[in-house]
């Protein structure tokens, strides 16, 4: 019923620890973004500036940008190369490339560590936030539209703002990185045509290399139509955003807007050679957002934890390990360790381990709201009793409390509220899921099953339809495509026999019943449930379920059966006849 899990990580809301020890970490949370630090509190406020102007930056050139119910990420502003090592050691070990920054995501959120001792100078390329600038901004836009965002253009912008540039009264976006410009020079480009149409299955995009050049490439296109020949291609940018706005298809609004991709090739040839480029300039000052941050020491535990997160996602077990078991020497009541090991259990595929470390850590008083919606998740089984049932709803109304701007709870909770059949209930649920995350298939989906439920059939086959559009994978199309496979099952009308007459409005009743019977029957007489059976339903003059026949019998079609029997239906004054199919 759940899409498939994601791997928990557990969020930055950490047990506090009894423990007075020396802070060598502190902790500033701004409105959007938590750091912490062993730089000190001046280089954590200073990060959080950073990125509360980049964001803010965002929204003012793109009041569209889906910022809003993003979950807050978590920056390590560290001090040194060593620090930064020890969150990513794999980028010290062999023959590689020793960063500045790294990133990970997981559970939904993004995670960066950035070097504190390094400072920009402002020159050309030189923006040591660029990765984290640009992974945010990518998540941003990429959840902006009602269907899958080109691949091209969401990378393209990702790559503006990676490399915004913080001044003294201004914000500079646009600048060309000095990589960029290289890559495109000495590499080339992809045939314009094939690079427009690319997805995110395009060796292009998957090729650690060659995503570069096609980094690069994406820039080059966005800053030509952006800025190329004194702004005289904007207005083609602006009408393809706009369409892709209005739900047009990425071949619809490149052909109507874009125009001749030979032309449109050449054109960022020739603008990439120039030696200087235009850029905006945009007043976000730094006291806009010197406001609003909230310091604090923390503990020795809640720092050992902060890390071990960290390393969660960076896939490193045995260093998160070693941390949890610092944490839990500091703090042995606290839950943070058993929300770490649940974790590693759960990226090692140990299901089982996984949800009896999370019980461990919800029954210690986890205020970890991820914490409690992966252990719904790990505890659903595809025919909950009642005491499951509530169970489930009792973990999905804590995590939608913990953080209400997270929609999965909300969505996941819709759906457990159509199997205890308070549908009413369901119904704002599945709403709140899609206004948090409407570029998330699976929540148009549970949007649509609650409408259908409900007896809102148009609007709920309108629902999956748009779970379809925004899918960005094969098994976000797959989702979408079973719940429209069911509803054309559901309310397929079979020819009626001679001398009888189909009446829609008896068929209609008929499968307005049937959507609450496919949740009574799973709680009553689930054997069976899952085996396509077809119901044979005879009304007679007048509007009554005269006879209901279900084959193949089974406890679970016999219980559709029986709750066919007698309903009154409406109609005409002639008898009809009619089939449905319940199931594949």
């Amino acid at each position: 019923m759940r899409r498939a899990a994601c791997l928990l990580l557990p969020l930055g809301l950490l047990a506090r620890s009894a423990v007075a020890a020396p802070p060598d970490w502190v902790e500033v949370r701004s409105p959007h973004f938590t750091v912490y630090s062993n730089a000190g509190e001046a280089d954590a406020r200073r990060a959080a500036q950073q990125f509360e102007l980049a964001r803010a930056t965002m929204v003012k050139l793109w009041p569209w940008v889906a910022v809003e119910g993003m979950q807050n990420p978590v920056i390590f502003a560290v001090r040194d190369e060593r620090t930064l090592r020890s969150l990513g050691p794999q980028y010290w070990e062999g023959d590689h490339f020793r960063p500045a920054s790294i990133a990970a995501h997981l559970g939904g959120r993004d995670f960066f560590a950035v070097r504190t001792d390094l400072r920009s100078s402002g020159e050309i390329g030189d923006n040591l936030f660029h990765q984290p600038f640009w992974i945010y901004a990518s998540s941003a836009f990429g959840r902006s539209f009602p269907g899958a965002m080109p691949v091209w253009y969401q990378r393209g912008l990702a790559e503006l703002v990676g490399n915004l540039l913080v001044q003294k009264q201004e914000i500079h976006v646009g600048r060309p990185r000095s990589g960029v410009l290289r890559l495109l020079r000495e590499r080339g480009y992809y045939p314009m045509p094939e690079f427009l149409a690319a997805d995110g299955d395009s060796p292009w995009v998957r090729d650690e290399v060659a995503v570069d050049a096609f980094d690069a490439q994406a820039w080059a296109v966005l800053h030509y139509l952006m800025f190329g020949d004194e702004g005289a291609h904007a207005s083609k940018l602006d009408r393809f955003h706009q369409l892709l706005r209005a739900g047009a298809t990425a071949e619809r609004a490149t052909a109507e807007a874009l125009g001749d991709l030979q032309a449109l090739a050449t054109g960022v040839r020739r603008h990439v050679g120039r030696k200087l480029f235009r850029y905006h300039r945009v007043l976000v000052s730094l006291e806009q957002v010197a406001g609003g941050l909230a310091a604090r020491p923390v503990t020795a535990a809640e720092a050992a934890l902060a890390r071990a997160e960290f390393l969660v996602a960076m896939r490193r077990p045995a260093e998160a390990r070693a941390l949890a078991a610092e944490a839990r020497a500091a703090d042995p009541a606290g839950p943070g360790p058993d929300e770490i090991e649940a974790a590693l259990l759960d990226a090692a595929g140990d299901a089982a381990g996984a949800r009896a470390a999370l019980e461990k850590a919800v029954a210690a008083g986890s205020r970890n709201a991820r914490a409690h919606y992966r252990l719904a998740q790990l505890s659903w089984t595809e025919t909950p009793d009642e005491t499951g049932l509530a169970r489930l709803s009792q973990l999905l109304e804590r995590a939608a409390a913990l953080d209400p701007s997270d929609a999965d709870p909300h969505s996941f909770l819709a759906d457990v509220r159509l199997e205890q059949g308070r549908t009413a209930e369901a119904l704002p649920l599945a709403r709140r899921a899609v206004e948090l995350e409407p570029g998330t298939t699976y929540h148009h989906v549970a949007l649509a099953r609650a409408l259908w439920n409900g007896g809102q059939r148009e609007e709920g086959i309108a629902a999956a339809q748009a779970g379809m559009r925004v899918a960005r994978s094969a098994e976000d199309r797959e989702q979408a495509r079973r719940a429209l496979d069911f509803f054309g099952r559901a309310t397929a009308v079979a020819p009626a026999p001679a001398g009888t007459a189909a009446a829609s409005g008896p068929a209609d009743a008929v499968g307005r019943r049937v959507q609450s019977l496919l949740v009574e029957c799973a709680r009553s007489a689930p054997e069976g449930r899952g085996t396509p059976f077809l119901v044979t339903v005879e009304v007679a003059a007048g509007g009554r379920v005269e006879a209901a026949r279900a084959e193949p019998a089974t406890p679970y079609s016999q219980c559709f059966q029986k709750g066919l029997a007698g309903l009154e239906v409406g109609g005409g004054e002639m008898a009809s006849s009619f089939t449905i199919r319940i199931g594949r």
